[in-house]
């Protein structure tokens, strides 16, 4: 085993044998944070603009996006290039800013996905818009673990750290700002993670890009109104109290 060992190691690429550098730590748990929080924020806003047991749309969505994410890496590996993780985070920035833009643009009645075939793309339109972040997401997690397998400990310990302390604070978040703005919020994460996956002298650019994305989400989410399914009773009860 231990020849073996040796013989694997000598067969890497030397960035994969390497210690990752202490920014990667922080990208990944900014990143890791992002997704669970957004995940929490999407599952109380779908509870409340659709019927509540379609908020488990977006557990499976997240999962459609982690495991699409693992698949193309195996595949194409340059995907998680350093240079191009900044980059992923700034999409999946953007992608948050599109599924609230969707989820207020396009409200969804699944009362009426048997008689009404618009009601069904528009189903398909929030499995698209809400599967990108998570997407994007997805190669800000795995790359690195990819790149780094001798330092997935510690790796996965700042995973799991960035997601407990994200999942712990969008609670009290959402009690303060609301859920369209905190779920919103969840892009300054990815703005973190960007400015901490880019590499040094090439910051200026994607933090730029992470900045102005995330300014426009938040602006989005406290500017839109996000109403509930007609057929729900809480949205007659607003329309007639």
């Amino acid at each position: 085993p231990g020849r073996f060992s040796r013989l694997l190691q000598s067969s890497a690429p030397e960035a994969m044998q390497a210690r990752p550098p202490t920014r990667l730590y922080l990208g990944i748990a900014a990143a890791a944070g992002a997704v669970l929080a957004l995940e929490i924020g999407l599952t109380r806003l779908f509870s409340y603009t659709i019927w509540y047991h379609f908020a488990y749309l977006t557990i499976s969505v997240a999962l459609l996006g982690y495991g699409a994410a693992g698949s193309l890496l195996a595949a194409w590996p340059r995907l998680g290039r350093p240079g191009a993780l900044a980059w992923w985070a700034v999409g999946a920035e953007a992608g948050v800013l599109g599924a609230l833009g969707v989820i207020r643009v396009l409200p969804l009645d699944p009362l009426a996905l048997a008689s009404d075939a618009g009601q069904l793309l528009r189903l398909l339109a929030y499995y698209a818009a809400v599967t990108l972040p998570f997407l994007c997401g997805g190669f800000l997690v795995a790359a690195p673990l990819q790149q780094h397998p001798r330092a997935v400990g510690r790796l996965y310990f700042a995973d799991l750290l960035g997601a407990g302390l994200a999942c712990a604070g969008i609670v009290p978040l959402i009690w303060w700002v609301e859920t369209p703005v905190a779920t919103a919020a969840t892009t300054f994460l990815f703005a973190a993670a960007a400015v901490a996956y880019a590499e040094p002298g090439r910051r200026v650019r994607p933090a730029l890009a992470a900045i102005a994305v995330a300014a426009a989400a938040i602006a989005a989410a406290g500017a839109l109104e996000f109403r509930a399914a007609p057929t729900k009773f809480v949205s007659q009860f607003l329309a007639n109290p």
